[in-house]
């Protein structure tokens, strides 16, 4: 079993989500798809981009004597999908179904760490659930998702390999392990910060921070999505042979 370094990013996220409750750092959207869906067709694009990106297939693995984990990429996928009827129970079914599945994404070391559910509202309509730790995923990591599901969906080929997170990782690991990153990190602690610190920023709101968490909901069309969608990123970046 081979592991990767976190990303920067995810070892602060890390070690803020064991320090307090993990359910504060987590990403998720709901996706209203209207007309027909095929349930075979969208399961066999969702295998299809587990297929194309290892994060969607990454789980975390602690090792004795070090402070965060490393990733595993498994070879089989780990994103779970499960499917709900909730024709005519209106929204109250679909806010309840939400907060089962925030509950199960709370965990930032135990696996499977992206968990889809998709409720049939109509039969032309569905509501599809997206959440996993913020380790994982951003609002716009999200949106990619969204927008690859889409493309699978509709048949359309993706091109060329996307740059896949452990390189990317990597990569950041050894730029500030660099030499170079030694004198941009003498520099910051020479500086007196304090004061910048104690700064209030304009726009800063008490109200907004004390609001209760509450994703954004955005009404897409499948198709539609897949024909206006932008590419993923993509890159030759190679990672040295496992």
């Amino acid at each position: 079993m081979d592991g990767y370094r976190m990303s920067p990013q995810q070892a602060r996220l890390w070690g803020l989500a064991t320090q307090a409750a993990p359910a504060a750092y987590r990403a998720e959207c709901v996706v209203l798809i209207e007309g027909a869906l095929e349930r075979t067709r969208f399961e066999a694009a969702l295998a299809a981009c587990v297929a194309r990106h290892e994060l969607l297939r990454t789980s975390l693995l602690r090792v004795s004597a070090m402070t965060v984990p490393l990733q595993v990429i498994g070879e089989q996928g780990r994103v779970e999908l499960s499917w709900h009827d909730l024709g005519g129970q209106g929204d109250a079914a679909l806010d309840a179904l939400l907060a089962r599945q925030r509950d199960a994404v709370c965990a930032v070391d135990e696996g499977p760490m992206m968990r889809l559910a998709m409720a049939r509202l109509a039969a032309d309509r569905h509501a599809l659930i997206i959440g996993c730790p913020s380790l994982f995923s951003d609002s716009q990591g999200l949106r990619n998702l969204v927008a690859a599901l889409a493309r699978a969906y509709a048949g359309q080929d993706d091109g060329a390999e996307p740059l896949q997170y452990a390189d990317l990782a990597e990569w950041q690991c050894e730029m500030l392990e660099s030499p170079n990153a030694e004198v941009g990190r003498d520099y910051w602690r020479r500086l007196n910060l304090a004061e910048a610190l104690r700064a209030r920023l304009p726009l800063v709101s008490d109200a907004r921070r004390a609001a209760p968490f509450a994703p954004q909901r955005h009404a897409v069309a499948c198709t539609a999505l897949a024909a206006r969608s932008t590419p993923l990123p993509s890159a030759t970046a190679s990672r040295p042979p496992r």
